[in-house]
C-alpha cells in the first residue's frame, strides 16, 4: 500500500502533464481504483493503466484514500477542511416556508391587502404580518427582538423596519373584526362544508 502511495505522488506532476486520471472499475460484486494515463495514437484516444490501488471498499476502510487526498491537497497549497476544522458562522429558518404554503392557502395575504385598501399606508403590510407570525411561531420572542432576527429567515427579502412592525399592530388591532368574517367565509368556500359554530382555545 505504502509503495502505491509514493507512486501515485511520484506520477502526480506527469499525470497532470500527460492526462491521468483516476478511474473506478467495477468487477463482480467490487469496485477497483486505478491510475489510468489518457494518451492519442494517431486519430485514435486510447487508455494505459499505470497503477492498481486495490478494491475500493478497502482503500476507504485503511483510510488510504483520505491520505492520499490530504497529501495532494498539501502540495497543491489547497487547505484541507475537515469536520473537526468546521466552524458554524450563521444558521437560517426554514420553517416559514411550510406556513407560507398555509397562508396562501387560507387566503390571509389577500384578505390583508382588501383590509388595508383606504388606509394611509404605503409600506407591503401583508408582508410585515406575515414575518410577525412566522416569529411569534418559530421564535416566540418580542417584537424588538423580530425586528433583529430578520435575517435569520431564508429568503424573506427586504428588511421589514421596526416602526412598521408597531404600525402592523396597529392596523390588526383596528381590523380585526373584518380580518376574521373574511377569513371564516373563506375557509368556508375553500372546505365546502358547513360551519355553524367556531370554538376557539
Amino acid at each position: 500500500m505504502a509503495t502505491f502511495f509514493l507512486r501515485l505522488l511520484f506520477l502526480r506532476q506527469y499525470a497532470y502533464i500527460c492526462g491521468m486520471f483516476v478511474k473506478a472499475t467495477k468487477s463482480k460484486n467490487h469496485t477497483y481504483i486505478q491510475l489510468v494515463e489518457s494518451f492519442r495514437e494517431g486519430k485514435t484516444t486510447k487508455h494505459k493503466v499505470i497503477a492498481n490501488f486495490g478494491r475500493l471498499d478497502q482503500l476507504r476502510d485503511s483510510g488510504f484514500l483520505l491520505s492520499v487526498g490530504q497529501k495532494l491537497l498539501s502540495l497543491n497549497n489547497t487547505p484541507c477542511i475537515g469536520a473537526e476544522n468546521l466552524q458554524e458562522t450563521a444558521r437560517f429558518c426554514y420553517g416559514h416556508l411550510v406556513y407560507k404554503k398555509v397562508w396562501e392557502q387560507l387566503g390571509i395575504g389577500e384578505i390583508i391587502k382588501k383590509c388595508a385598501k383606504g388606509t394611509r399606508i404605503k409600506f407591503d403590510i401583508e408582508e410585515v404580518i406575515f414575518y410577525c407570525v412566522i416569529h411569534r411561531l418559530l421564535k416566540s420572542k418580542s417584537k424588538h427582538q423580530a425586528f433583529k432576527d430578520q435575517k435569520l429567515f431564508y429568503g424573506l427579502g427586504n428588511i421589514i423596519g421596526l416602526q412598521e412592525i408597531y404600525r402592523s399592530l396597529d392596523f390588526l388591532c383596528d381590523k380585526k373584526q373584518a380580518i376574521e368574517t373574511q377569513l371564516f367565509y373563506h375557509k368556508k368556500g375553500v372546505y365546502a362544508k358547513p360551519i355553524e359554530v367556531a370554538f376557539m382555545m
